[in-house]
């Protein structure tokens, strides 16, 4: 009889033993599932890609230059008086992407005063370009942006896109025609052109 109940409490043990195993296994598993489904969710997303095409670098040099009008200064149409740049948007997983054009000048290679530098920009819009920017100042930032354009830039155009997108812009730079200029000088200026955003 003792030994009938002793065989019966051991059975009882094995029982309650597995199914506490079995309960342990099952947990286990749904637990592994819902962190490995979380990790797939995270990997999946893309935040949109902002990506500045152009045909050498990013830096833009004219040398030689003398004062000119701002009417004069926009239509500058000569090889190496505009510089042709796009900006290739992807959306992603993105619903919208805002970026800005910014430009910084080379001080080491530029001995025009910034008060006398003039800056124009044209966005390409079926076909033709129209100005986003009209002739300006140069105006340094006196802190970073949102978007982080660096303190000491200047930002030329602001966009918000909400489709991939491929956007041409052709930037000139020129002396103001108020300018006074030490003669037998060469006057020179190098700017770098930089496009900085986020997605949304």
């Amino acid at each position: 009889m003792e030994n009938k109940k002793s065989v019966s409490k051991k059975v009882l043990l094995l029982i309650l033993l597995i199914s506490i195993i079995v309960v342990l296994i099952v947990v286990l598993a749904f637990g592994l599932f819902f962190k490995s489904k979380d990790n797939d969710d995270k990997k999946d997303y893309n935040a949109g890609v902002i990506t500045m095409n152009y045909s050498d670098s990013t830096n833009f040099k004219i040398t030689n230059l003398i004062p000119v009008t701002d009417s004069v200064g926009m239509n500058f149409n000569e090889a190496g008086t505009y510089y042709d740049f796009i900006v290739d948007t992807k959306m992603e997983d993105s619903d919208e992407v805002s970026y800005e054009v910014a430009i910084s000048v080379n001080e080491d290679e530029t001995n025009v005063d910034l008060s006398n530098l003039k800056v124009y920009l044209e966005k390409q819009e079926s076909g033709s370009y129209s100005k986003v920017l009209v002739p300006t100042t140069f105006k340094p930032l006196s802190k970073s942006s949102s978007f982080g354009t660096p303190k000491g830039a200047m930002v030329l155009f602001k966009n918000k896109v909400v489709n991939n997108s491929n956007d041409n812009y052709r930037l000139r730079v020129w002396m103001d025609e108020k300018t006074v200029t030490v003669p037998n000088t060469v006057y020179t200026i190098s700017v770098n052109v930089d496009v900085y955003g986020h997605a949304e």
